[in-house]
């Protein structure tokens, strides 16, 4: 028989199962595309909401503009000049007193009108002039006061 120790003969190891490199290759394959469909989808989403807020704000830009233009317009129609020229064209004019008639109506209800404010002597125009007048003549300013006496 032959000798175990002089046996140098290769054992032949089994070659890469092409299987499962194949499939390692693919899941990667699959998972860059995973993430490119969805960063496709992210940038374009992106950028759907910038050109949407860009139109958006066009818009709101023109309807400003409009609303400028229609606020000159009706400071221009409303303006009394204005006013008046077209209302002597469509044959209005101001009314003269023999025009002007005042319709009676009997038992009409008339509010008793309120009576007016009364000033009270104690009002604060009625107080002033004494107040500055006693501060003056505590210091001797007053028109008319010769000198300020100190009480004991």
């Amino acid at each position: 028989m032959s000798d175990p120790i002089k046996h140098t003969e290769k054992i032949p190891t089994p070659p890469p199962a092409p299987f499962l490199s194949a499939r390692a290759l693919i899941f990667c394959a699959a998972v860059i595309a995973l993430f490119g469909v969805f960063y496709l989808g992210q940038s374009s989403q992106t950028t759907l909401t910038g050109q949407r807020t860009h139109d958006l704000q066009a818009q709101l830009d023109r309807i400003e503009r409009e609303n400028i233009q229609l606020q000159i317009e009706i400071a221009e129609l409303t303006a009394p000049a204005k006013l008046a020229e077209r209302a002597r064209l469509m044959g209005m004019r101001p009314a003269i007193e023999t025009q002007v008639h005042y319709l009676v109506v009997k038992n009409y209800p008339v509010e008793n009108p309120k009576p007016a404010p009364v000033w009270s002597s104690n009002s604060r125009a009625d107080r002033a002039p004494d107040f500055w007048t006693r501060v003056l003549e505590r210091f001797g300013l007053a028109p008319g006061s010769g000198a300020v006496e100190a009480s004991p």
